[in-house]
């Protein structure tokens, strides 16, 4: 698989230096997709689908490859891109104690037919007008940020996922 990093090699990269990813906030008639997640970090809360960043991919390339791998959907357009966040989280995905992320969210819509396909990472998925009680105060600001008309951000926050 193409960008893949052994997992004994991941854990020394997040060790010591940041990860880049994206997050992907999906619109499919005025309202956003959110999936529940299965692992850490953000265990059991409604969140946006995202990756890291492959070596030599272009961040709207990664956009698209994050709709397709873990939605299903083949097709999106980029509307906007809403923000970059850095995140702190404890514990990390294969059990670090902390792993420190750099991401880049977009906004995208569907083109097309579409039907969700999630990958193992979540348990659930569910479109939302407002962000739901069990999601992170991250979703919520993309919430709002991607309902807003004008937009020029340069970072939303830092934030502390657990």
């Amino acid at each position: 698989m193409k960008g893949f990093v052994p997992k004994k090699i991941y854990k020394i990269l997040t060790k010591f230096s940041p990860i880049a990813s994206n997050d992907v906030l999906v619109e499919f008639k005025g309202k956003y997709l959110l999936l529940k997640r299965t692992g850490d970090p953000a265990r059991g809360l409604w969140y946006t689908p995202g990756s890291r960043i492959y070596k030599n991919e272009k961040l709207v390339d990664a956009v698209h490859r994050v709709a397709k791998e873990e939605l299903g959907i083949n097709k999106i357009k980029i509307e906007k891109f809403l923000a970059v966040s850095e995140f702190f989280c404890k514990p990390g995905k294969f059990g670090q104690k902390d792993i420190y992320y750099i991401s880049f969210a977009y906004l995208v819509k569907p083109v097309g037919d579409f039907k969700i396909k999630m990958d193992y990472q979540h348990s659930d998925f569910a479109f939302y007008k407002n962000p739901p009680k069990n999601s992170h105060i991250y979703i919520r600001k993309l919430f709002s940020l991607a309902k807003k008309k004008n937009l020029c951000i340069t970072q939303v926050g830092s934030y502390t996922l657990s």
